[in-house]
């Protein structure tokens, strides 16, 4: 009885020998159904639309006109045109409100304008000034590298934090004719998309709380009358 005592008290311990092979790839399969939900998406991408994006500052003379798929503007030869908006926030039970990546979809005509400048502002200070040469079609394209032609931004650890009055700008330069007139084509914004780190999940997070209901058992079967019969219903216990 002592042995027995003592080995029903040792931590409990699941070995393959005891449920199998195909025990053993239940719990694996498992698992890898769990993982992909829970750590696939280590950030949230928010995207500001083109159509959130107004005229603030500049030179020149400018069409805006909103067509499907984002915002198209038409300046004069040479007009340069500051674009601002507000920055679109993610949930703040989802994530960290700081950049990590940040990246522009657009598309210029061909020998027409070009993307000359990136900038994020908190108020009176300026958190960052990319300066950019973009010219061609980056409605799907993220590109990092090289520098030159990159329309999007790695900041990883190092990017700043923002909130929901953070101003984004984009400075677009129309092509100016020299002997004659040329046609200074359009710039057509789609999106800016900013990755923010995902907050971790919280015990709380992974928890579903169960609805627990409770119903009232009689304490005693009630007496019977005289002349009667009392009927308990055994035949749904039998």
């Amino acid at each position: 009885m002592k042995e027995r005592h003592h080995q029903m008290n040792q931590p409990y311990a699941i070995s393959p020998k005891r449920f199998g092979k195909a025990s053993t790839t239940v719990l694996v399969l498992a698992m890898l159904s769990i993982g992909p939900s829970l750590f696939a998406q280590p950030t949230v991408r928010v995207d500001t639309p083109g159509v959130a994006f107004i005229r603030d500052n500049g030179s020149g003379r400018a069409a805006i006109e909103d067509v499907a798929g984002g915002r198209r503007f038409r300046g004069e030869a040479g007009a340069k045109l500051i674009l601002k908006a507000v920055l679109h926030m993610p949930p703040s039970n989802s994530a960290d409100p700081k950049i990590q990546r940040l990246v522009i979809h657009f598309r210029t005509s061909p020998s027409g304008p070009s993307l000359r400048s990136v900038k994020l502002s908190n108020g009176s200070n300026v958190e960052f000034r990319i300066e950019t040469h973009l010219e061609g079609n980056y409605i799907a394209r993220e590109t990092a590298a090289p520098t030159s032609v990159a329309n999007m931004w790695d900041f990883k650890t190092s990017g700043p934090r923002v909130w929901a009055q953070s101003i984004l700008r984009l400075e677009v330069q129309f092509p100016q004719g020299f002997d004659s007139p040329i046609n200074p084509g359009e710039f057509f914004l789609v999106s800016v998309g900013v990755d923010f780190p995902r907050k971790a999940l919280t015990h709380a997070d992974l928890v579903t709380p169960l609805a627990v209901t409770t119903a009232t058992i009689p304490t005693a079967i009630p007496a019977s009358q005289p002349g009667t019969i009392l009927g308990i219903g055994l035949d749904k216990y039998l």
